[in-house]
């Protein structure tokens, strides 16, 4: 069956576009899974207007392709350090506590590494799979090629520092999570996903385990320390009529992972990370008061989207009879 393809485009030099920061690496989101074609630009519109450091910024184009209309694309920004991108320390793998880190938690970690071996490629340093939690990290800056055994480790040991303390209840009610996690970024990011309903941070369909989790790290940074976002992959299981009949949400981490969803029960990995920062009162504190003070704001998501839905009609009209549903 034809479909609508995401493009990934390389520019021979840094390129504004659109208005855009310069940069050389690009996106063309099909949003092919989505009708609407509003899901990905809907929760960069609530990232924008939350406390994230940094949201994919894009713009929706029509793509002509060798003289033919293909639809309607979404032109972004590729998440990487940069100074107008993660605006953290560049990744230096030869030194590895001045570095900057990019990982992606992904569970279809084991596919990829199963592909790329078949490459012949030399993946010990692709990823790992945390101690604590199992959750499959993905390396992303420094890539595979150029890392080296000091700067995996670092990572690697960082994080699972990060998860023994949260399994430890005496540790997790002293908070010594902050020395490891930016908690006001988590917060964020997670009432984003929360208010988009997004699954692939559920540890739900079509496996169980988050996916396309973006998490940085600027070691070079004293204050550094692991930091979620940029939010990804919005197209799909996002903004679903059906959270209003079995929504499980952020309080139910655990419970979900276990229990499965739709039918789903996949022990892929343990738990997740705001299961247990929720046992915390002085998270779930911090957490309330930020609800609180954003929520106002983010209530005019609802005219956002109306004024979109004008301004694409035409758009969506034509990227219908192009591909269908």
């Amino acid at each position: 069956t034809l479909a609508e393809k995401p493009y990934a485009l390389r520019m021979d030099g840094r390129t504004k576009v659109l208005g855009m920061h310069k940069h050389k690496r690009w996106i063309l989101l099909a949003n092919y899974k989505d009708r609407t074609l509003m899901r990905n630009d809907a929760a960069f519109w609530l990232s924008k207007h939350s406390g994230l450091n940094y949201t994919i910024d894009g713009q929706f184009v029509e793509l002509v392709m060798n003289g033919k209309h293909v639809g309607n694309y979404y032109l972004c920004e590729q998440a990487k350090i940069d100074k107008n991108r993660i605006a953290i320390s560049e990744p230096d793998p030869l030194n590895a506590e001045n570095s900057g880190y990019m990982v992606e938690i992904d569970t279809y970690y084991d596919d990829d590494l199963a592909e790329l071996q078949k490459t012949g490629a030399d993946t010990r340093f692709f990823g790992f799979k945390s101690q604590g939690f199992n959750l499959p990290y993905i390396f992303k800056q420094p890539d595979m090629e150029d890392m080296t055994q000091e700067s995996y480790n670092y990572l690697m040991n960082y994080i699972n520092s990060f998860e023994a303390i949260l399994k430890n209840d005496t540790k997790l009610k002293n908070h010594e999570y902050e020395k490891y996690l930016d908690v006001d970024q988590a917060i964020d990011y997670a009432l984003v996903e929360e208010l988009v309903g997004n699954h692939d941070f559920y540890n739900t369909w079509p496996v169980a385990g988050p996916h396309s989790t973006y998490i940085y790290l600027d070691a070079a940074d004293p204050e550094g320390r692991l930091t979620f976002g940029p939010g990804w992959d919005f197209d799909y299981h996002t903004f679903m009529p059906s959270r209003s009949t079995g929504w499980v949400g952020l309080t139910a981490h655990k419970e979900q992972q276990q229990g499965g969803w739709g039918g789903w029960n996949n022990q892929q990995n343990d738990d997740y990370y705001f299961y247990f920062l929720l046992k915390d009162s002085k998270f779930k504190k911090r957490l309330q008061e930020r609800w609180n003070a954003q929520k106002g704001t983010f209530r005019q998501l609802t005219e956002y989207v109306d004024s979109m839905a004008v301004v694409l009609r035409d758009s969506e009209t034509a990227n219908y009879a192009v591909w269908g549903a």
